[in-house]
């Protein structure tokens, strides 16, 4: 008879169970192409780095001329980097087969030049980063929830409302790097309070590690230094909580170099990629932008919270639930809700200042507010394990529902389709639109799946596109195949949850 095995090591399993069902779950929808010049730039970056071994681009949108002459984006480098085994994939793919298949692979072609979007194995390998990330946040928001002591189905439970139902399942379809910097943040509040309780300077390293990596994925996110901060001071008081004074100070210096050490780096970093670009430390084209906090806050406020067009509780509807439950984490897990709560806050009216607080037309919805949705989640779980009543039972699933209609809708229907379909780059006033719910991204949407204009790649590989035909035989074999790992992979995660009660959730 098999022996039962340790908490963590089901955990584990059920974590990479998880891992794998997103992975497959978001493969399915996945577009493997570009929407926007935000994912354009840092592709080109990554293409750069592994054909050429440079930074330097050509000129588009969001470049600029730096200080060698040469062309720069003002992105920061750490997803391009990251997305370059995604890109080596691609580019092996290409050379190994036929260029017949190769074509077909890459699908329909987009733009040209440095504002190509689609058609090219490298970008449909590449934009796959999105499904990676997705899965992985949602993974980690696993992890949080085990941590606030939820039980190991709850926590699996709001692991899946959070991957299925919410604005995490269309920004997998995005090489945006708001997913990147989410992971980062959640993780790095995580070790933190993980730290805080146990004492091991591993985590401190860790946290410390991946607070500092938000400079290098994206320059705003560095929002998020506050209440990171904070959680890191709460947990140096927690941790050498003595009398001794000479002790203390010891002790602090010996935490020095965790807390130090990876900032260091990153700065180093930063810093000399930004000299090499621009000539300067600090002084970008990305930090200029902070002349653009011109927005009335009233109006970015109502535009993240109320308006029809990128309200956070249209895009992720549980969110309505899990900010009603949200004090009873305040009460148990204090420390890590008002960390979550004060980062959610933080980016709420810092982006609503912005000038283009919209974040549109890289992707629909609150795309600037996007790591409020798993920090906002965590409630969820401790409220499951509460065992909630009838009513509430309903409402959770009536949102739940919605929400996954939402997101299957974000994932199907075609971005710039649905902008076409309004007219929105010919509004006037400009972004006037978004307080008008006829004119909702959302029903934009719905026209371009009544259009039958789709996004996935095999919906594409389905309906063909100019010069291809369509293999419709080949797609429903792929979609077939989809679905049976799908299942399975569902089923695998099944299984594991249902001894859950007689696992220790210790």
């Amino acid at each position: 008879m098999r022996a039962r095995s340790a908490p963590g090591g089901h955990d584990r399993r059920v974590a990479g169970a998880l891992a794998v069902f997103f992975v497959v779950l978001y493969g399915g929808f996945h577009h493997g192409s570009f929407k926007g010049t935000d994912e354009i730039g840092v592709f080109e970056t990554t293409r750069s780095i592994y054909l050429l071994g440079r930074l330097s681009v050509p000129p588009g949108r969001h470049v600029f001329l730096g200080a060698d002459g040469a062309s720069y984006n003002h992105f920061a480098i750490g997803q391009s980097i990251l997305a370059l085994p995604f890109y080596g994939v691609g580019a092996l793919s290409r050379a190994a087969l036929p260029d017949d298949w190769a074509a077909v692979a890459a699908g329909p072609p987009g733009g040209a030049g440095p504002l190509r979007f689609g058609g090219t194995l490298e970008i449909l390998t590449t934009s796959f980063y999105g499904v990676v990330a997705s899965a992985l946040l949602v993974v980690v928001f696993f992890w949080f929830e085990r941590a606030l002591g939820v039980s190991l189905r709850s926590s699996a439970v709001a692991a899946l409302a959070l991957g299925c139902t919410t604005y995490v399942a269309p920004m997998s379809a995005y090489f945006l790097r708001h997913t990147t910097e989410a992971i980062l943040i959640l993780g790095s509040l995580l070790a933190l309070l993980s730290w805080s309780r146990s004492g091991r300077r591993g985590q401190l390293l860790l946290g410390c590690s991946l607070a500092s990596a938000i400079l290098l994925v994206r320059v705003p996110a560095l929002i998020a230094g506050a209440g990171l901060a904070l959680t890191l001071a709460f947990g140096l008081t927690r941790v050498h909580r003595t009398e001794n004074l000479a002790d203390c100070a010891r002790a602090f210096l010996r935490d020095a170099p965790f807390i130090l050490l990876p900032f260091f780096i990153a700065v180093a970093i930063h810093a000399g990629v930004n000299h090499a670009k621009w000539g300067t430390w600090f002084a970008s084209p990305m930090v200029s932008q902070w002349q653009l906090f011109s927005t009335p806050l009233a109006e970015g406020l109502a535009g993240f919270l109320i308006s029809p067009s990128t309200s956070v509780f249209l895009y992720s509807p549980p969110l309505l639930v899990a900010c009603a439950v949200f004090p009873r984490l305040l009460r148990t897990r204090r420390v890590a809700a008002l960390a979550a709560l004060g980062i959610s806050l933080s980016f709420l009216f810092f982006c609503a200042k912005f000038k283009i607080w919209s974040g549109l037309y890289s992707a629909p919805g609150p795309r600037y507010l996007f790591v409020a949705t798993p920090l906002l989640m965590l409630g969820i779980g401790p409220w499951l394990d509460s065992a909630p009543g009838k009513t509430a039972r309903l409402v959770w699933i009536g949102t739940l529902a919605v929400g996954a209609g939402i997101q299957l809708l974000l994932l199907v229907g075609n971005w710039g389709s649905a902008i076409q379909s309004l007219g929105y780059l010919e509004f006037e006033p400009q972004l006037g639109f978004l307080f008008d719910p006829a004119m909702s991204p959302l029903v934009g949407y719905a026209n371009t799946v009544v259009e039958g204009q789709f996004s996935p790649w095999v919906l594409k590989l389905a309906v063909g596109w100019r010069g291809f035909a369509g293999a419709p035989s080949v797609a429903a074999g792929l979609a077939a195949a989809w679905l049976a790992i799908l299942a399975l992979s569902g089923l695998r995660l099944r299984r594991l949850l249902r001894p859950a009660s007689s696992v220790s959730e210790g």
